[in-house]
């Protein structure tokens, strides 16, 4: 779907989404130092640029912030630049 003419296409879904989703794309998780090698409330955020690549980052939030109700605050790590689809 990257030439749709959308601005914005949303996939919800679990961890295992994103570990799959990583895994298609050749891309590695770093380690985050989290509990979880994929964060609870997880998002991949994809930037499209021109030459119709994609930069790859995940957002979450650090466990510390989610047991002290701080969600304001999110971490926003890039794990993936000039990605092309196959």
């Amino acid at each position: 779907e990257f030439n749709n003419g959308k601005d914005l296409t949303l996939i919800v879904g679990h961890d295992t989404n994103i570990a799959t989703t990583l895994a298609m794309l050749d891309v590695k998780m770093p380690d985050l130092k989290q509990l979880e090698k994929y964060p609870i409330g997880s998002k991949l955020i994809f930037a499209i640029n021109d030459d119709n690549s994609f930069d790859l980052y995940i957002a979450f939030f650090d466990f510390k912030d989610i047991r002290n109700f701080n969600l304001s605050n999110p971490q926003i790590i890039k794990i993936a630049s000039k990605i092309f689809l196959k």
